[in-house]
């Protein structure tokens, strides 16, 4: 163990001549500095001499506090939070990219902090927040009563979804030097409730496929007429029958509902082969009004000064009219927007195998006012007429109680990979970019394992 000599005084730190060891004859500078947490870490320099020992010692501790932690006692979450959520809808977060996020992410980020983070953090001071506060606002967040279902529970779901929120939160605050550290990565999410799979197996998609594309309809597509006289009404298509082109599409190609939605029709193409091939671009949104007069309007979505609430960091093209005539260049009147998709891996071409041509065929034989591939009477197709569309569907062919349009994405993507299919091709088809995020759809992993091992042992 090397000696070493008298501190060269203590405002500056101590200077100690090593007198054995490898680095004997040469001087070791030492100072513990301490920020305002009471977190100490103890700096050193060596050099042939005790000036430039100091010297580099000096140049460490100002490089450190440079770097240090700004005190954020004054500062509340409430405030940082409202900060945060505005550099989010313009830059994206700080940490993980700088890419503009979509405008329903933003949203549901937005209500996680106003109905769960503020009521129970808001008024703390961001250096104020630790791990048993955490856990105990999110104990408080999963007994808490549901306003919309008296008597129902918020849940584990609900509690883990705030975490997160949280998590993104403070680690901006923690790269801004705000606070030292992110205390919520410390907190175990609340476990999720055990559930069995929700969507059904690619093979059950499939036989659903053949009956949405049969040209004659089977005896379910249509409701049953309502007797006699005033208020009776004949027999009526289903909405799974209605919207059949687009649900066909929806399983047999995995895409994001908004996706298909936003799908323009001069997005269709068909090359010199004759192969049709399908662009995804863009998506639908549907924003709220808000009114731009600067006055109080009690009722933004009729003002006349009023504008679609969209996110200054996102690409936007308005629905335009193409009917001579009717509205040929007219921008469409209702809230509904094209936005470009939230990674460059969602800007795709899909090729139209056969079953996918025949329906799509189908969606372009039907007429259009404003240039999208689906329409219902005279309008964009939303995302609610499609989820009441997928629930007759489920309905009618027992895909299950909680069925809904994004197990047609799990499916497909279980598809891919129970035939074989890479994982690089896989994620370009559906528009993923995350290795990660795709294994976490393919849910039928350990079933095309096990049937792997049995052809093995049946040779």
């Amino acid at each position: 163990m090397a000696d070493v000599g008298r501190p060269a005084g203590r405002s500056r730190g101590s200077a100690f001549l090593i007198k054995t060891g490898p680095h004997a004859g040469k001087y070791r500078a030492r100072k513990t500095v301490t920020d305002a947490w009471g977190n100490s870490q103890q700096l050193e320099a060596q050099a042939a001499t005790k000036g430039k020992a100091q010297a580099a010692l000096d140049a460490k501790v100002q490089a450190w506090k440079s770097s240090h932690v700004k005190p954020a006692k004054r500062q509340t979450f409430a405030t940082w939070s409202e900060n945060w959520l505005s550099v989010l809808e313009t830059q994206g977060t700080r940490t993980k990219t700088k890419k503009p996020m979509a405008l329903s992410t933003v949203r549901a980020y937005r209500s996680t902090m106003k109905n769960h983070l503020i009521p129970h953090l808001g008024k703390l001071p961001l250096s104020a927040i630790d791990v048993p506060t955490v856990e105990r606002m999110l104990s408080a967040i999963a007994a808490t009563e549901s306003k919309s279902s008296p008597g129902a529970l918020l849940g584990p779901d609900t509690a883990r979804k705030a975490l997160a929120v949280l998590q993104s939160c403070l680690t901006d605050a923690a790269h801004m030097r705000l606070i030292p550290e992110n205390v919520a990565r410390q907190v175990s999410p609340p476990e999720p409730p055990r559930r069995s799979e929700t969507w059904a197996t690619p093979e059950r998609m499939r036989e659903v496929v053949r009956a949405l594309l049969a040209e004659v309809a089977p005896e379910n597509a249509y409701t049953e007429p309502t007797g006699a006289g005033r208020g009776s009404r004949s027999a009526r298509p289903r909405p799974w029958w209605e919207f059949r082109s687009v649900l066909a599409v929806l399983i047999l190609t995995g895409a994001r509902p908004g996706e298909l939605l936003g799908l323009r029709r001069d997005h269709v193409e068909i090359d010199d082969d004759g192969e049709m091939f399908i662009g995804l671009s863009w998506q639908l949104e549907e924003p709220d009004w808000k009114c731009s007069c600067g006055a109080s309007c009690a009722k933004p979505a009729t003002c006349s000064n009023r504008v679609m609430e969209l996110l200054p960091s996102n690409e936007y093209a308005r629905i335009v009219g193409t009917q001579p005539g009717d509205n040929q260049g007219e921008p469409i009147a209702t809230a509904r927007v094209l936005a470009r998709p939230k990674s460059d891996a969602g800007d795709r071409e899909f090729h139209a195998y056969p079953d996918l041509r025949a329906a799509m065929e189908l969606a372009l034989a039907q007429p259009e006012r404003w240039g999208l591939v689906w329409e219902n009477r005279g309008q964009p197709l939303t995302e609610s007429t499609l989820r009441r569309a997928w629930r007759d569907l489920a309905a009618a062919f027992e895909l299950g109680d909680g069925s809904k349009p994004y197990d047609a994405r799990h499916s497909f993507i279980d598809y891919l990979h129970l035939r074989g299919v890479p994982i690089e091709i896989a994620m370009s088809m559906v528009g993923q970019s995350s290795q990660q995020v795709h294994r976490g759809y393919r849910t039928a992993q350990k079933r095309a394992a096990t049937r792997a091992g049995t052809a093995l042992l049946s040779d």
